[in-house]
């Protein structure tokens, strides 16, 4: 969770920073926004996400990938973790521990590669969805961080591009402050505390919604402040890894479902593209993804059933795995099935943990007794 906890301040904090060697020791429940801390004393930045979130929760759940890859593709937790594991550090150790769902034991201190600060430009460009389909593979390529979002019921996708750029302009932090105290505060709940009380009325205000915060603009700052998004309002979510080719078929086939079903989706959809990894269980383990998050307010449980069904189906039968962290039904067979490495590490807990004193019922049900 992101809740403070008793002990937080004896496995919080950053431990050590080396500017030479890109890389700083941080103690697990120091929390992701809190690696700032890292621009003003090292001039570094971990290649990971900012959220609320601690580092304990990048290595638990592949929490937060965002981070820069030579390919056009965002990093990820995995590959932004170094140095080594305990416990004898048995064969594989390592890329066990960068995503261990909590089965392998505690760890106390992580130590995370960095890259030095630097500056993006950020542009956000609606365009046809039926354009976005047709072109996928140009979009994916066409800068180092890309992401997409598309609000159901209306005909526009709105792509975000960040490039990497030598002018040192700072993020003003009006607009900022606007969208996380404002719109993502007191605006976006407002209105879907509506829409969860007028179901009939999501497609209508989607699409006035997208017309007016769907825009052409530009930003300019650092990557500290243009990569992470404002905590948005409380609501549902599942998120699948699919193979990258099949973005396409995915975002087609999920307008479809949505349109086919009626299901009214108060909550935009979510891609983002992210490179692979060596992480065992990592959803990136292997190969390139596309990171699709399908959305829901709160208090639509009826739609949310429907449409998380539907939705977890359709991402299953493209070979997605699920993200660790978010709802997902799947079962242990589909699980080995689309993590490769799921029975090496089931075989490396059995190993580290045989009385298992970790277990609880989310490890019963991914990786069995």
């Amino acid at each position: 969770g992101h809740g403070e906890r008793p002990w937080r301040q004896q496995l919080a904090g950053i431990v050590a920073g080396d500017h030479d060697a890109e890389d700083a020791a941080l103690a697990v429940d120091h929390r992701l926004d809190e690696t700032l801390g890292l621009v003003d004393v090292f001039d570094l930045r971990p290649r990971i996400g900012y959220t609320s979130a601690a580092v304990a929760n990048a290595t638990q759940t592949q929490t937060a990938p965002a981070g820069g890859a030579p390919d056009g593709l965002a990093g990820n937790p995995g590959a932004g973790l170094a140095g080594a594991v305990g416990l004898a550090s048995p064969a594989g150790g390592l890329a066990a521990a960068q995503v261990h769902l909590g089965a392998l034991g505690v760890l106390t201190q992580v130590t995370l590669r960095t890259v030095p600060l630097f500056y993006l430009r950020e542009a956000a460009q609606p365009l046809p969805f039926d354009e976005v389909i047709h072109t996928l593979p140009q979009l994916v390529q066409s800068a180092p961080y890309v992401k997409l979002w598309w609000m159901p019921h209306t005909d526009q996708v709105q792509i975000y591009r960040c490039q990497p750029t030598t002018e040192r302009r700072e993020l003003s932090p009006i607009p900022t402050w606007l969208d996380e105290h404002l719109i993502n505060r007191h605006l976006f709940p407002g209105i879907l505390r509506v829409t969860s009380r007028y179901p009939a009325a999501i497609p209508m205000l989607n699409r006035l919604i997208s017309r007016a915060y769907f825009r052409p603009h530009q930003r300019h700052g650092r990557n500290t402040d243009i990569l992470p998004v404002p905590m948005p309002p409380k609501h549902e979510e599942i998120e699948y890894a699919i193979p990258i080719e099949r973005t396409a078929t995915a975002l087609s086939e999920l307008r479809l479902l949505i349109a086919r079903q009626h299901l009214r989706v108060n909550f935009p959809v979510e891609l983002r593209f992210v490179a692979p990894d060596e992480a065992w269980l990592s959803p990136m383990y292997r190969r390139a993804a596309c990171c699709l998050g399908v959305y829901i307010g709160p208090q639509l449980s009826s739609l949310r059933d429907r449409y998380f069904q539907a939705a977890e189906s359709l991402l299953q039968s493209l070979g997605g795995r699920p993200h660790w962290g978010k709802q997902f039904t799947a079962t242990r067979t589909y699980l080995r099935s689309v993590y490769p490495a799921h029975d090496r590490f089931v075989a490396l807990r059995e190993a580290l943990d045989p009385q298992r004193l970790f277990q609880n019922d989310f490890l019963q049900h991914v990786l069995g007794d």
